[in-house]
């Protein structure tokens, strides 16, 4: 019997993108992630004991990208933060496109639309803090591998 090979993961072969940097500086630990929607089913009960299902079709998900606090990119994301929220005053949403991709497993997440939702705490400790942005992106439904 032939042994499975041996699964191999490789943090500097995965290309993250968003807005058009490309992003550098990650912490180390989850350096991405990506939590699709919640709550995509919901029952409800009526009176008579009648249960309906709704489905939510939201393609919503949430990317938390964490980056050493002493990364560059921190200050081109607070840019583009800053951009975002001279377009919001504006009355327009600037949404920006958003990729990862690992190269050693084929994995690709693509949004066309994609936007930070807050400002990261800042953060002081004994050792290199770290930075996480989240952002919400409107996801194709499941990656490409």
């Amino acid at each position: 019997m032939t042994p499975e090979p041996l699964a191999t993961w490789d943090a500097t072969r995965t290309t993250i993108t968003f807005g058009g940097i490309e992003l550098q500086g990650f912490a180390e630990g989850d350096m991405l992630s990506v939590t699709p929607p919640t709550g995509t089913y919901k029952s409800s009960v009526g009176g008579d004991g009648t249960t309906v299902v709704s489905v939510d079709p939201s393609r919503v998900h949430v990317v938390k990208i964490t980056l050493q606090r002493t990364a560059g990119t921190n200050a081109r994301l607070g840019a583009l933060l800053a951009a975002q929220a001279a377009h919001v005053r504006a009355g327009v949403v600037l949404g920006v496109a958003f990729t990862a991709r690992n190269q050693v497993t084929g994995e690709t997440w693509r949004a066309a639309q994609a936007w930070i939702t807050e400002s990261p705490a800042r953060k002081w400790a004994k050792e290199l803090p770290t930075t996480e942005w989240t952002v919400e992106a409107l996801m194709d439904v499941s990656p490409d591998r």
